[in-house]
């Protein structure tokens, strides 16, 4: 009974964050909306509130020549992983603004998986359900730079 629970002791730890209270990073994203059909830029900025629980601040377009599309998203992510690799599932807030149309509210649900390829450099990428008005899949990829 012991060495179980010593196995499972090990492997929760080897699944702990890897990212500490406090740390900060702002990145860019390239992203594909499957409901508008269109390829669109990101930015976003994240801070670590706890060891495993981070939070993220992003601005979203997509243009168009009829009606851009931008986006804003509050997201909060629960980090799994280790020095080589994080996995987040996260869930948080979204508004989204058509041009020539209407600004709706909407709840995001995703998970995305980070890998360093430097100290500071982070290649990421995640996939989110937005659930609004303009319902869509969100496929997102890019480089965030860790401070």
């Amino acid at each position: 009974m012991k060495k179980l629970a010593l196995v499972i002791a090990a492997a929760l730890i080897s699944v702990a964050a890897f990212a500490q209270k406090g740390e900060k990073s702002v990145g860019a994203r390239f992203l594909y909306g499957s409901e508008i059909e269109k390829i669109g830029i990101g930015i976003l900025g994240q801070y670590g509130f706890e060891n495993d629980i981070r939070g993220e601040l992003g601005f979203n377009f997509y243009p168009d020549d009829n009606a851009n599309v931008f986006e804003v998203n509050a997201n909060a992510q629960y980090l799994l992983g280790n020095e080589s690799v994080t996995f987040y599932p996260f869930a948080g807030l979204n508004l989204t603004s058509i041009k020539h149309a209407s600004t709706k509210p909407g709840i995001n649900v995703g998970a995305g998986i980070e890998f360093p390829l430097t100290d500071v450099l982070i290649f990421a990428a995640d996939v989110k359900y937005v659930i609004s008005k303009y319902d869509q899949f969100v496929l997102g990829a890019g480089i965030n730079f860790r401070f």
